[in-house]
């Protein structure tokens, strides 16, 4: 069987979309015009011109879904699974990705389509689907066994395709080479469960990252394994001394309390790490002010 990657949808299609435009307007569906119309020959709004659209989208060419042998548009939704058994397709009650569900409403007069666009690990599947006379676009959170209020459902109709999710990659906050500070847990390895040991305010540079498990991160002569909520980027000292000329960037203490500020500059008259106490001048004396952390610290020329 044909193996396709399919790349979920989670926006509603434009007219340069031509899967989701009529034949009769240079478009590549047989479906009627959607209500209310989206654009010019669109088949938005209405379900099984979305779904329709959707198969040929993501299959490159048109799968007959829903329609009468020898036909190629499809028919009213709650027709589709008959339909689609006619044409040899197969049926069942489990969601697969690029499947379409089916319903007819409870009143036997219509039905509704969607497109399987994920999978959850607890069966239930995320849609992508239209509405007619309703809405343009959404996706919709579903069960596995097709729950939809005032619908009976139908089962699902699948594509003559293979659908396989697309790959993607974790995205990481920090890179090998990140020079960084770490405060937290250590593992002995990357999916360990239970921690080996700690740190605090470790100067090191990141080394390894082990994508896709539970503790990414390792640095510099095998620390250990780490989560990114234990790491952050080393900002280098900025080299203040006793002495300088500053003022406060926030009017927060070292103690991260609220101050008044007094002038607009003080000396730093002790340093320790990033602890400094601040001075002003008075009657020629200097008067302690309060401590402040380096970060929140400027020179002033």
């Amino acid at each position: 069987m044909e193996k396709i990657i399919l790349k979920k949808r989670t926006t509603c299609p434009t007219k340069d979309n031509l899967e989701y435009v009529r034949k009769t307007y240079g478009g590549k569906s047989t479906c009627i015009l959607g209500r209310p119309s989206l654009f010019k020959g669109s088949v938005l709004a209405n379900c099984t011109g979305y779904v329709f659209g959707r198969l040929m989208e993501a299959c490159g060419k048109m799968v007959l879904i829903g329609c009468r042998p020898g036909n190629d548009f499809p028919g009213n939704a709650e027709n589709w699974v008959e339909y689609s058994k006619q044409q040899g397709l197969k049926v069942g009650k489990t969601p697969k990705l690029g499947a379409t569900a089916c319903w007819i409403h409870n009143s036997k007069e219509w039905g509704h389509v969607a497109f399987v666009e994920e999978i959850y690990p607890d069966g239930s599947w995320l849609s992508s689907e239209s509405g007619y006379d309703s809405y343009y676009f959404r996706n919709t959170q579903y069960p596995a066994s097709g729950y939809k209020s005032n619908y009976q459902f139908l089962g699902y109709i699948y594509a003559p395709v293979e659908f396989e999710p697309e790959e993607k990659k974790p995205e990481y906050k920090f890179k090998i080479g990140d020079q960084v500070v770490v405060t937290g847990k250590l593992y002995k390895s990357s999916m360990s469960y239970s921690p080996a040991g700690a740190v605090t305010n470790r100067v090191t540079k990141i080394t390894r990252i082990a994508e896709g498990s539970k503790h990414p991160y390792n640095t510099t002569g095998d620390l250990g394994w780490m989560d990114e909520d234990a790491i952050k980027l080393y900002e280098p000292d900025k080299g203040f001394k006793v002495g300088d000329k500053v003022e406060p960037i926030k009017n927060v203490s070292y103690s991260n309390r609220s101050v008044s500020r007094w002038d607009d500059y003080y000396y730093i008259t002790e340093l320790v790490g990033k602890r400094a106490v601040l001075a002003a001048k008075r009657n020629g004396k200097m008067v302690t002010w309060c401590a402040m952390n380096t970060d929140n610290l400027r020179k002033v020329g």
